[in-house]
């Protein structure tokens, strides 16, 4: 059974009597192991795509099934507990509490959430040395790299044991480096048996993936299959001024 099915997902959006269609009709499998990159430019679709398998946002019509479960059918409560338990996110910005620790940063998904993870201090600890920050725990994010940061990121994601981790963009703030073994930790992370999916503009990064999904104007306009190996393109480099959609 696929952890993500889309049977003709459309999502649009409504202003003054006028509709956009962000995807349209949209079918996708996505089976439980995979690393998978949803790659397109600007504009493509691919964030919408991203927010709603993330379970941010809720599809205009079609058929969305995670996990064996119809999740566009659940409330709004039910939709924030399956985020919390079952998705773990990692954004291009970090999105760190600023005024805690490393370690309380990624305690706080364990704060509200239902799963049975045994002790969490020490459960925070292990993603942490997962991640290789077991050396930063009570530092604060101000105190970190840019590399370091997404790490604690990822670390976060992974706290609650999720089905799915789900990366937008997460290389987009670092250097081409930092970037490269951040693409190494999410490599590691499917060999050890997590499904990820990482969406992305950049032919580079996409590159690190088992199989490659491009989106353009809404619509699924190709896939393509492989081994997953390190990426041999080398990243956009960032500059201070650009901003990525």
């Amino acid at each position: 059974m696929a952890l993500i099915e889309l049977v003709t997902v459309t999502k649009e959006y409504r202003s003054d009597h006028v509709s956009f269609a962000a995807l349209h009709e949209i079918n996708l499998s996505i089976e439980k192991g995979e690393f998978v990159t949803i790659m397109g430019p600007s504009g493509s679709g691919k964030s919408t795509l991203m927010n709603i398998i993330g379970l941010l946002d809720r599809s205009t019509s079609g058929k969305y099934t995670l996990d064996g479960r119809e999740v566009q059918k659940l409330g709004d409560r039910a939709l924030a507990r399956e985020r919390n338990e079952n998705i773990g996110f990692v954004f291009q910005t970090f999105n760190l509490l600023p005024r805690v620790s490393v370690l309380d940063n990624v305690l706080l998904p364990l704060i509200y959430s239902r799963k049975k993870i045994g002790n969490r201090g020490d459960r925070a600890k292990e993603v942490l040395g997962q991640v290789g920050l077991s050396h930063r725990l009570h530092y604060r994010p101000n105190q970190l790299s840019g590399g370091e940061k997404q790490r604690v990121a990822i670390a976060r994601a992974l706290v609650n044991k999720p089905t799915l981790l789900l990366a937008d963009e997460p290389t987009g703030n670092l250097d081409s480096k930092t970037g490269q073994e951040i693409l190494k930790l999410f490599q590691d992370l499917h060999k050890g048996g997590s499904t990820v999916i990482l969406v992305t503009h950049d032919s580079g990064v996409a590159a690190a993936a088992q199989r490659i999904i491009k989106i353009q104007d809404g619509q699924i306009e190709g896939r393509t299959s492989k081994e997953s190996t390190p990426p041999t393109t080398t990243l956009e480099p960032v500059h201070p001024k650009k901003v990525r959609l």
